[in-house]
């Protein structure tokens, strides 16, 4: 990835990226293997290469919306330790970005968050407070 911003951060591609390298970290500080990361690996290794050889393969957003779902599965389940982290950062940056949406425009009648990614967090975003920070 040649940069970070918070669009890039806050949709859909940006979860499997930020398990892999929580993964990565978690790896680095001895803790254990996990099974998510063993089914999920090679997925993401194709989508990551289908990204730079045919960006635009209608086939990347159904890969992505797999791999979104595997993770919040596993992580909202509390199965994967790494999949709750990246769930946790996701919804943090997204309340961030939410937030700052908010002072930038002021929207009298609220701000209407439409996306696969927030249907699947819906529950986690109304009961836990990652995302109101």
């Amino acid at each position: 990835m040649e940069r970070v911003s918070y669009e890039r951060c806050c949709c859909g591609l940006a979860i499997p990226l930020m398990y892999d390298y929580l993964y990565g970290i978690s790896k680095k500080s001895g803790e254990e293997d996990s099974p998510l990361h063993n089914k999920i690996k090679m997925p993401l290794e194709q989508l990551m290469n289908l990204l730079e050889t045919s960006p635009k393969d209608e086939s990347i957003n159904k890969r992505v919306d797999e791999l979104d779902r595997a993770i919040f599965a596993a992580g909202l389940g509390k199965e994967d330790k790494v999949g709750m982290k990246a769930v946790e950062l996701f919804t943090s940056l997204y309340g961030a970005e939410t937030g700052n949406l908010a002072l930038k425009i002021l929207p009298y009648g609220g701000i209407y968050l439409l996306s696969s990614v927030t249907i699947a967090l819906k529950d986690y975003i109304i009961k836990e407070q990652v995302f109101m920070v």
